[in-house]
């Protein structure tokens, strides 16, 4: 009688909850009271309570009698709630590696149900792509009870922050910060991604200035989640450098779709000119994503039931002397190439408020000098979802091939 009463009540509950039976001694007079019958410890929903009792008082009392050891139940929750994200908000998501992103979800959505919202500093017209929009929100990241209503209006719970520009400060910790301080009073509120998309900020922030302004938010996120270890995912998501870099100069009618939505410069090799400016004997690797993978890559990443706090991926991973010949092959003739010595890098930055760009890109060539760009940890976004990503050679035969 004992397995029919188990197999009735497991039947009642929901598959994804396991039920474990622990036998009791028996009382005194080998009588059960209907307490001790439901000594379960679980806060469940009155409905379950309900059926529960239903059953149990069901039974004939003889039936009861005859099964002398008390028992109760014990129900525990064999996994964690799904955290696939289902509403989602891009920050800085009109431009550069933002509107890539945005793209990558929008494409998505013919594969995955989710909602997509952009948040800007300014006043934009909806992005369409692929057959879908996402509404552009404007926001003001330094008042974060606004960031919060908004937030709280669309149900978000995935932030993707690209937020991006200068002062480096006001973007990076102020406006991540308060983004983050706002999110966390909404319900539904449970990932966030900050804004990274590059070489891991903690790996490369004591040669690139920039780079650490991204600090704070990461140890925010590492907070929370110590705070809420079982309902609140965070993610560094990396790339290494944009391929697009490699289509500046592309003088062909759509040339300038080379860089997508990035910013048109070169960096270390300027095809236009066949030329390379190289840091070190150029043996060291460079990891290339293209923009446009990086949107997919991330887009499916939101549909992981869980994140870990890393998702790198990559295009490709070259020496830089790898590309040097992969240019010169397709293109089609031999570049002017230039290495460069630490000391030569470091004679280039300039103390000139008005150079801090410049600054940057010769700090993050003088990084890669010292090891501080080398591939630490696995391509594991790569692996985890499902996206193929273009080549250099592919990427570099569609800009300046001879077709």
């Amino acid at each position: 009688m004992f397995s029919w009463h188990r197999l009735m009540i497991s039947n009642m509950y929901p598959k994804d909850v396991k039920m474990t039976y622990l036998c009791a001694t028996s009382s005194r007079d080998g009588k059960r009271s209907l307490p001790s019958l439901l000594g379960y410890s679980y806060t469940t929903s009155l409905s379950f309570i309900f059926s529960l009792l239903y059953a149990l008082c069901s039974f004939k009392s003889s039936a009861l009698e005859a099964y002398k050891p008390a028992f109760s139940i014990r129900i525990t929750q064999s996994r964690k709630p799904i955290m696939r994200s289902q509403r989602i908000a891009v920050a800085g998501g009109t431009g550069k590696i933002g509107r890539h992103i945005v793209e990558g979800l929008l494409e998505a959505k013919h594969r995955h149900s989710f909602e997509i919202i952009v948040l800007s500093r300014s006043q934009s017209p909806d992005i369409s792509y692929a057959g879908f929009n996402a509404p552009v929100i404007p926001v003001d990241y330094q008042d974060q009870s606004s960031l919060q209503k908004v937030l709280n209006e669309f149900q978000i719970d995935t932030i993707i922050s690209t937020l991006a520009g200068r002062p480096a400060e006001l973007v990076y910790i102020t406006s991540q910060e308060n983004l983050l301080r706002a999110a966390l009073s909404v319900p539904s509120f449970r990932r966030f991604a900050p804004s990274e998309f590059a070489i891991e900020s903690e790996q490369i922030s004591a040669s690139v200035n920039l780079y650490q302004n991204k600090l704070p938010i990461i140890q925010s996120l590492r907070q929370v989640k110590q705070q809420r270890p079982d309902s609140f995912e965070f993610s560094l998501f990396e790339c290494g450098v944009f391929m697009n870099y490699l289509g500046y100069g592309n003088t062909r009618p759509e040339g300038h779709k080379a860089h997508g939505h990035l910013a048109h410069f070169p960096y270390i090799f300027d095809l236009s000119k066949r030329s390379a400016d190289i840091p070190g004997d150029g043996e060291k690797e460079i990891w290339y994503t293209r923009a446009e993978d990086v949107g997919k890559f991330v887009a499916e990443a939101t549909q992981l039931e869980t994140w870990e706090e890393y998702n790198n991926m990559a295009g490709e991973i070259l020496t830089m002397n790898e590309v040097v010949r992969l240019c010169e092959d397709v293109c089609g003739t031999e570049f002017n190439v230039k290495y460069n010595s630490r000391e030569e890098l470091a004679a280039r930055i300039s103390p000139a408020p008005e150079k801090a760009r410049a600054n940057f890109f010769v700090e993050s060539l003088i990084a890669i000098i010292d090891g501080e760009c080398d591939i630490k940890r696995p391509m594991n976004l790569n692996k985890l979802v499902n996206v193929q990503p273009m080549g250099v050679r592919q990427y570099l035969e569609q800009w300046w091939g001879s077709h």
